[in-house]
């Protein structure tokens, strides 16, 4: 709290996702949040954010509390790795394999993540087939096989450096001009 009474709060976002946005927004007068569980649910995130901004905090909790089966998850076996798997499972993109050093999700782990990315991509509205990510498959065919696994590991690459630079792109934005210019 000290140090956001010495700044301007406009200018600083709830960084841990869903599950503390209500209490930071709220309490602390945070005026946006990042998201990985989002993802999943673009839409409800951004309602979990305007009924924030516009205090409506039992219609926000409602909302966040959909978000909960897949935060805690993540919370327990990692959140990149459980979203990684959670957008595939969930009928959004295919992921191809995660990233070098990364362990993936085990059969029981990805059983039991199936049905809660899925419950929160239909709460989301999101039913449709994979596009984007979705090409990550063809590279078998462009590639040699002994190119394969150089070709994976760069597209994930800039995947992930999308992941990280576009959230870091919202927040500096945001910093400049305010919290319409993150959305």
């Amino acid at each position: 709290q000290a140090v956001l009474d010495r700044i301007d709060k406009s200018r600083v976002v709830s960084g841990i996702g869903e599950r503390p946005a209500i209490v930071h927004l709220r309490d602390f007068g945070l005026t946006g949040l990042t998201t990985g569980s989002g993802c999943i649910a673009p839409r409800r995130c951004r309602d979990l954010h305007r009924a924030c901004l516009a205090h409506s905090w039992i219609e926000a909790e409602a909302i966040r509390s959909r978000f909960m089966p897949l935060e805690d998850l993540r919370d327990a076996w990692g959140p990149a790795r459980v979203l990684h798997h959670a957008t595939e499972l969930a009928g959004i993109a295919t992921t191809g394999p995660v990233l070098p050093y990364v362990s993936p999700l085990n059969r029981q782990q990805l059983d039991q993540l199936r049905p809660v990315s899925r419950t929160l991509r239909d709460f989301d509205g999101l039913v449709h087939d994979a596009h984007e990510a979705g090409l990550r498959v063809l590279w078998r065919n462009l590639v040699p096989e002994s190119q394969v696994t150089t070709a994976y590991t760069l597209d994930i690459a800039v995947q992930e450096v999308i992941f990280i630079v576009g959230p870091m792109v919202a927040v500096g934005a945001v910093a400049l001009a305010g919290p319409s210019a993150g959305l």
